[in-house]
């Protein structure tokens, strides 16, 4: 089980340079159906934080190249 967390622990470190805690993170699983605001917080060297939030929205996530590109499709809540 120690194995098993380390390695959840060093994913977690990846993802975004390790600026990403646990929390945070979207658990694929997770019912993204209750979703109803898109933000996209810029983190990167010279950033501005909060770029982008949309409310009253519904989002489908899209992976392709194989895993290097995902793509968010917002829409307007009820158009999905």
């Amino acid at each position: 089980m120690q194995a098993v967390n380390q390695e959840a622990d060093e994913s977690l470190e990846k993802i975004n340079g390790a600026m990403t805690t646990p929390q945070a993170i979207i658990d694929p699983m997770s019912d993204i159906t209750k979703v109803t605001r898109f933000e996209v917080i810029d983190h990167t060297t010279g950033g501005e934080g909060r770029v982008f939030t949309k409310y009253g929205v519904s989002i489908e996530l899209s992976y392709q190249d194989d895993g290097q590109t995902l793509k968010v499709f917002v829409r307007d809540r009820g158009d999905e």
